[in-house]
């Protein structure tokens, strides 16, 4: 993972960057906790050549976004919290890996733990939030 604050990378296992000391994020940003909101959201890149696309502003749970725009991602969807929307949502899947910002805090977490912290600001929705198959990621599952 890179330092914030240095931008060298070091290990995960490690709870503050050994080159300047300074302390890994270990909790989720406040405005994460809520998982209702309006969120631009776009898919992942990589290295292989895969360019980021956004998908759009979006209102709504971020599952429900999640599970409608699946089809659209490779490998996850990051969600950024914003304060307009464009488009309505229309289709419907059951599972979809998700990645919340890297502002959110999760980025820093191990996969455990990012999908048990995940899980609770998902509490009362209809999913399961399960370890994700990609970076940062985390499975969302339909109940």
């Amino acid at each position: 993972m890179k330092c914030k604050n240095c931008n060298q990378d070091f290990d995960v296992k490690f709870n503050f960057c050994p080159n300047c000391g300074a302390k890994k994020q270990t909790e989720l940003s406040e405005k994460y906790k809520n998982v209702y909101g309006v969120w631009s959201v776009t898919t992942e890149g990589d290295c292989e050549g895969r360019d980021i696309k956004t998908l759009g502003t979006h209102e709504g749970y971020i599952d429900d976004i999640a599970f409608k725009l699946a089809d659209k991602c490779y490998y996850s969807l990051c969600f950024s919290r914003v304060e307009e929307k464009e488009e309505p949502l229309k289709k419907e899947i059951k599972e979809v890996n998700i990645t919340l910002a890297i502002k959110s805090g999760t980025w820093d977490f191990s996969p455990e733990e990012r999908a048990k912290e995940v899980a609770k600001i998902f509490k009362g929705r209809p999913v399961t939030v399960e370890r994700g198959k990609y970076y940062a990621s985390v499975l969302l599952k339909k109940v």
